[in-house]
């Protein structure tokens, strides 16, 4: 029959080296008066007995657990389903990588968009992605004492001390916009959605603005909830639109059944770019589209949070989005 292995501790580690616990937890832990010679020994004797520190432990001692964690905040929606949740994958997965180059664990952690944290998951911070007005979760994290990183400007008072990792929508937006003027719209759209976070809002902002300096008739539809994106592209090609930029993949594709059912070619007297990624493999479907790139997003945010962990003074870090005209299935230069 197997039998357990047991647990190397730290006492075992003295014993073996012939010295006291005291000693030995001063040379495994940096701390300490100890020899160099001394502590590259008892190191060696860790390593050859197989001594693994006690996290637990450690925790409590340091108050660090090592471990950040990431807000993930579901919602029953298309959008959420087909757009979102594959866009956290991605965060989170670049995420973990870069937190293991810095000694440390990703968990994602459910919270409810309107009552916040749910779940006690000791982290030594938060990484919140796209806070909302009023947002419960920075609420929470603020009344916990938890440092928080966010994906997303937040859009609530008293958070200048918070860093904030963004995608450069300015730039991106600017290079879709840039797009269809070129192409000579008349009466440019934008297919938005309900949620107020920074990058609808922003988004929006953009949009109306561009519409201003270029004396644009542009019109903003928001897919109102409980509406189906369809029936929302389609009423928005009802209004005679010659260009449409949707806030999502999600939308996008809603407009390009849209178009479809009505004959309208794209690109041609109809052009559509959306937020999302396009598939390589996939026939050309006519579409622009404004690439984001959420692991660089994840990692990003990682190193601003060990980095506001470590004492360091809050600094926001932009991350530029890639566009993608029709017919070119991978980003110029």
């Amino acid at each position: 029959m197997a039998t357990s292995r047991k647990r190397v501790g730290i006492r075992d580690v003295a014993a073996a080296a012939g010295l006291s616990i005291t000693t030995v937890s001063w040379a495994l832990n940096d701390k300490g008066e100890v020899a160099p010679d001394t502590r590259e020994r008892v190191r060696r004797i860790a390593r050859e007995l197989g001594y693994q520190p006690n996290q637990a432990a450690r925790a409590l001692r340091t108050g660090r657990t090592r471990i950040l964690g990431i807000a993930v905040a579901h919602r029953e929606s298309a959008p959420w389903e087909q757009t979102y949740l594959p866009y956290y994958r991605s965060v989170v997965a670049g995420a973990a990588i870069e937190a293991v180059e810095h000694g440390h664990a990703i968990a994602a952690i459910p919270v409810s968009p309107t009552r916040g944290l749910e779940v006690q998951v000791p982290c030594d911070g938060l990484i919140v992605v796209d806070p909302v007005r009023n947002d419960p979760i920075l609420a929470g994290c603020r009344s916990r004492g938890i440092p928080v990183v966010t994906d997303g400007r937040p859009l609530d008072e008293g958070y200048d001390d918070v860093p904030v990792v963004t995608n450069d929508i300015a730039a991106g937006m600017g290079a879709v916009l840039e797009h269809l003027r070129t192409a000579g719209t008349a009466h440019p759209a934008l297919l938005s959605g309900a949620e107020a976070d920074a990058y609808t809002l922003d988004t929006e902002r953009l949009f109306r603005n561009w519409c201003r300096r270029h004396d644009l008739p542009g019109t903003v539809r928001r897919v109102r909830a409980g509406e189906s994106p369809v029936a929302a592209a389609e009423a928005l090609l009802d209004r005679g639109v010659d260009a449409v930029h949707a806030l999502n993949e999600t939308y996008g594709n809603a407009l390009l059944l849209a178009a479809a059912s009505r004959g309208q070619e794209v690109p041609g007297r109809l052009r559509i770019t959306m937020m999302g990624e396009r598939d390589p493999f996939a026939p050309d479907n006519g579409a622009a589209y404004l690439s984001l790139d959420p692991a660089a997003i994840g990692a990003a945010c990682v190193r601003a949070l060990v980095a506001h962990l470590d004492g360091a003074p809050a600094e926001n870090v932009t991350v530029p989005c890639t566009f993608i005209p029709p017919g070119r299935a991978r980003p110029a230069g």
